[in-house]
C-alpha cells in the first residue's frame, strides 16, 4: 500500500472496477458472423464494419451519448436499424440481433483482475470509496449486485436514479457534500477522460486515468490525468 492516501475515492464502475467494453468487437464480429451464414443476404465482414461504424457515430455525439445510455437496448436496436437501412437489409430481424447483442454483452462482463482486492485493501486502509457511474440504474445497480460490490462504497451515485451524472460538475460536488469531504483531499479514478478526468480536474479533484487499453493519451488531448495506471490494482 502507498504510504500517502488521500482521505477518500471516487470510483467510475465501467472499465475501471468491471471489464465492460473489451468484448464489444467479438461479440458483433460473432453475430455478424452468425447473421450473414444464417441468411447469405451480407458478407460478414461489411455487416460487422458497418455496425462499427454507426455506433461510434452513435456514441460520439455527446446528447445522443447521454440519451442512449440511459435505455440501452432500444440505442442498439437504433444501431442496428439504421446498420440495416444503410446495407438495404430487410429489418425483420434487426431488433433480435441487437437483443442478442445486449444479452451477450451482459453475460461477459466480468471484474478486472484484482479489482475486489483493490477495493478490499483501501477498505481496510480506512479509505472511502464512492462510486459514480453513468448509465441505466437497473443495469448499473445489477453489476453491482452480481459481483456483491455495494459493501465497499460509503457513498453509491447512479446517473439513472439521479437525473444527472458525469462529467456535470454538480454530480462531483454532490459526492463531495454528502460525504463532507475537500476536493484537495479526494482522488477521481476513471477511464475516461471526457466523463472522468476533465471535470473532476476543474474542480481540484487529483485525477488517475485508467488506461486499460495501455494506448496512452491521444494527440492533443485536452484531459491532464495527474496519474495513469493501467489497472486499478496500481494505486495500491
Amino acid at each position: 500500500m502507498t504510504s500517502k492516501l488521500p482521505s477518500a475515492i471516487f470510483f467510475d464502475l465501467d472499465d475501471t472496477i468491471v471489464a465492460y467494453d473489451g468484448n464489444v468487437r467479438p461479440i458483433w464480429q460473432t453475430l455478424s458472423d452468425a447473421y450473414a451464414a444464417k441468411t447469405k443476404a451480407v458478407d460478414a465482414n461489411v455487416l460487422f464494419q458497418q455496425i462499427m461504424e454507426i455506433s461510434r457515430w452513435y456514441w460520439g455525439d455527446i446528447e445522443r451519448h447521454k440519451t442512449g445510455r440511459q435505455d440501452m437496448k432500444k440505442a442498439r436496436r437504433e444501431i442496428v436499424r439504421t446498420t440495416f437501412g444503410k446495407l438495404d437489409l430487410d429489418t425483420t430481424d434487426a431488433d433480435s440481433l441487437a437483443d442478442e447483442y445486449s444479452k451477450r454483452r451482459r453475460e461477459e462482463i466480468e471484474l478486472f483482475p484484482q479489482a475486489r482486492e483493490t477495493l478490499e485493501e483501501f477498505q481496510n486502509a480506512n479509505v472511502r470509496m464512492a462510486l459514480i457511474s453513468n448509465g441505466e440504474a437497473a443495469l448499473q445497480r445489477e453489476k453491482l449486485t452480481r459481483f456483491e460490490l455495494e459493501k465497499y462504497f460509503d457513498l453509491i451515485l447512479l446517473e439513472g436514479e439521479l437525473g444527472f451524472g458525469k462529467p456535470e460538475h454538480r454530480v462531483f460536488r454532490l459526492a463531495l457534500d454528502k460525504m463532507s469531504l475537500n476536493a484537495a483531499d479526494v482522488w477521481m479514478v476513471g477511464d475516461s477522460l471526457t466523463y472522468d478526468i476533465s471535470p473532476a480536474n476543474e474542480l481540484g479533484i487529483y485525477t488517475v486515468w485508467n488506461d486499460w487499453k495501455k494506448k496512452g493519451l491521444p494527440p492533443d488531448c485536452g484531459a491532464k490525468p495527474d496519474r495513469i495506471v493501467n489497472s486499478i490494482h496500481e494505486l495500491l
